[in-house]
């Protein structure tokens, strides 16, 4: 229906009269493999389908655009024969011997649960996968890690299955746990067995039936949530299946599409855009809506302007998982801009507000502070009432008293009220899940404390200002720019940012000279620890010769903290480049060199990176051939003659775009990446990516 929505709209407002200017329909798709040192490791496909059209009728134009993405992704779900074969390659050693052990402990443990039937105990569940989650983790895993005689290599690959391995069968373990401990008894048979299920399903390498496993669990659990599995716990099980369900695949689709009607009364340009994008996907914590709404208003004189923009925008998480992240944000921009010969100059400020309504923030609002009072107290009058065992009364009203939250308050601790308000709504929900409290009163308290509790807002205010001028045969550009951020349910968080910056340009037939400095202060009023500031330096100079360009550029930065020295940082970056062009073809080729320093750290390396790229393109086959190569090295430096390489990293890409017939361009490209890392090989990986794509305009 999202579709079709955006053409209802056009044939309503414009009627029969409007003229479409141009219609451009563009898909493209994606295949990617990464691998590491075992084999393939993660395959992801994803396509694109992209609609744009534009509308014209008495001066008012209409842009459109619509698009789909679907994508889908497999990781590897490595079994324990996989392991088993590592360990039988490697040589006999008391070390081998040890690991053999460990995976006949966890054999044995799988052979337990499968022998046990789908009617299995959840104690007994819980038992056997906490024996496996210990097997792989607090021996096995650490004895590789431990393993000095141990082939570097034949390390890395025996981590990267058995870290996977490890991960979800203690996942299961703390589902299997929290099932056992939080879920009542008439429940409890069912979930056991869709948990054995799941557990055999990932020993055997099942990848659908497991994948269909941790989806019906999010469903059930989300089901029996509040009455059947305690609220809080439910959530923390369906965060376990959801992490699970995303690592072992992803598939889903994300619709996208935007309007935007703008004309013109006079000197006065007016602008309205609305847009909305939906995500689905197998995994809900990714299912989100979003809406924007903006509005714009420009006039320009002869020689000045100004422009102002309105838009909200609403981002809503369907699933509970991430409830937390809604968001209401409003945004206002007012910019002033003139130019008077060479001289041009802009002023402009923007008022940012951001609200969360359903994530708590860490402490009680200045301003909110007798109002929450007054609250409190009408909290405490309806715990009173509500007719409670008294040692349960006593316990709530300690929480929110003179002992308690409102004890806090009165001596300024706002982030102490917080805490026992938060306390307040566990212990209540603890008390409605024991059944002593009955759910209608639990219900309300919790509403009314919740709704006391101060949520996570932010307020930003930009004042950028910048002017140019002619100045010694070249530009010179002042900017100067103020930003304050503050949080008025987290002080701490709050800052100010100072920003001053002079860059100048100097611009002739044979040569261009750029430089640039910048400084820029960081300001934490209730946290001096965070305080920064930061000065750089850039210098360029771009020559033209008979057979290129030729350019050098020169970085500087320097980065300090007053309140925490050993943070300081320096960096310095050197770059050349060469570029050259001939009748049907070019060529270009650069070189960078960075050195990072910590000065006060003492035992932290200083890293330096040096990159090497060469591409070039050329005309043939109806179209243009481009290929690119990459090769990036990092050394740790210890001192300066001993130099260690730890990462490596390589980069080839081949493609082609051009047109195949009037109105239809195509393009392809084939990319390779892989790398090395001295330190952790379980890091090292290649990954090939295949991309298609057309373009086709009406």
């Amino acid at each position: 229906m999202k579709w079709i929505t955006p053409l209802v709209v056009v044939m309503t407002v414009f009627g029969s009269g409007c003229a479409a200017q141009g219609v451009s329909l563009e898909r493209s798709g994606q295949i990617s493999i990464n691998s590491d040192l075992i084999g393939p490791a993660e395959e992801r496909m994803e396509g694109e389908m992209e609609v744009e059209s534009s509308f014209f009728s008495s001066g008012v134009n209409l842009d459109i655009g619509c698009t789909l993405t679907a994508s889908s992704a497999g990781g590897r779900l490595a079994a324990l024969t996989e392991l088993r074969a590592e360990v039988n390659g490697l040589p006999e050693s008391g070390l081998r011997e040890q690991l053999d052990t460990r995976l006949d402990q966890i054999q044995a443990a799988l052979r337990t649960i499968r022998t046990a039937g789908h009617t299995i105990p959840i104690d007994l569940l819980s038992e056997q996968l906490g024996i496996i989650e210990d097997a792989l983790d607090d021996r096995f895993i650490d004895l590789i890690k431990e393993g000095s005689t141990l082939d570097p290599t034949a390390a890395a690959r025996l981590l990267i299955l058995a870290r996977p391995l490890e991960e979800r069968y203690d996942s299961l373990h703390y589902i299997a746990s929290k099932v056992e401990l939080y879920a009542r008894d008439e429940v409890k048979g069912r979930l056991s067995s869709l948990l054995w299920k799941a557990v055999l399903d990932q020993a055997d390498g099942e990848r659908a039936a497991y994948t269909s496993d941790l989806e019906e669990l999010l469903s059930l659990v989300d089901e029996y949530r509040g009455e059947m599995v305690k609220a809080e716990e439910a959530d923390r099980i369906r965060y376990k299946a959801d992490l699970l369900l995303r690592k072992v695949g992803e598939a889903g689709t994300t619709q996208a599409c935007d309007l935007d009607l703008s004309t013109a009364i006079g000197k006065v340009d007016l602008n309205c855009a609305l847009g909305w994008v939906t995500s689905d996907y197998r995994a809900p914590r990714r299912d989100v809506d979003t809406g924007e709404l903006g509005f714009g208003v420009g006039y320009a004189g002869q020689d000045w302007g100004i422009a102002m923009n309105c838009q909200q925008e609403r981002r809503n998480y369907i699933d509970r998982l991430r409830d937390d992240d809604d968001r209401v944000a409003h945004d206002l921009d007012i910019a002033l801009f003139w130019e008077r010969g060479s001289w041009e100059g802009n002023l402009s400020i923007s008022f940012d507000r951001e609200y969360y309504p359903n994530d708590i923030d860490d402490e009680i609002e200045a301003e909110r502070v007798y109002q929450v009072v007054a609250d409190i107290a009408s909290l405490m009058d309806h715990v009173r009432g509500a007719s409670l065992p008294a040692t349960l009364e006593n316990e709530l009203l300690g929480e929110l008293g003179p002992e308690g939250a409102l004890g806090a308050l009165a001596i300024g601790d706002r982030r102490g009220a917080v805490d026992y308000l938060l306390v307040f709504v566990d212990d209540v929900r603890d008390a409605e899940w024991d059944r002593s409290i009955a759910p209608g009163d639990a219900r309300l308290l919790v509403q009314e404390a919740l709704s006391i509790l101060p949520r996570k807002r932010a307020y930003d205010i930009d004042i950028p200002f910048s002017i140019a001028f002619p100045f010694h045969d070249g530009d010179l550009t002042i900017d100067l720019e103020w930003e304050g951020k503050s949080y008025p349910a987290d002080s701490l968080l709050d800052h100010d940012t100072s920003t001053r910056e002079v860059s100048y340009t100097m611009d002739k037939p044979t040569y261009t000279i750029e430089g640039r400095f910048k400084r820029e202060e960081l300001v934490y009023p209730n946290a001096l620890v965070k305080d920064r500031s930061l000065a750089e330096w850039e210098g360029e100079v771009d020559t033209a010769l008979a057979c290129g360009d030729i350019m050098l550029k020169i970085f500087h930065q320097t980065t300090e903290y007053p309140h925490a020295s050993e943070k300081d940082q320096s960096v310095q970056k050197i770059a050349l480049q060469f570029n050259s062009e001939f009748s049907e073809a070019s060529v270009s080729a650069e070189f960078a060199d960075e050195v990072t320093a910590h000065p006060n750290e003492a035992g932290k390396p200083t890293y330096r990176e040096t990159a090497i790229s060469l591409s070039t393109a050329w005309e043939g086959a109806e179209g243009t051939f481009r290929l690119k190569f990459s090769h990036q090295t990092k050394w740790a430096i210890a001192a300066l003659s001993d130099e260690e390489q730890v990462k490596e990293t390589r980069h080839a890409e081949f493609s082609w775009y051009g047109d195949i017939a009037d109105g239809m361009e195509i393009s392809a490209s084939l990319e390779w990446k892989n790398a090395v890392d001295r330190n952790e090989p379980t890091k090292d990986g290649d990954e090939l990516v295949l991309k298609i794509g057309f373009n086709l305009t009406i």
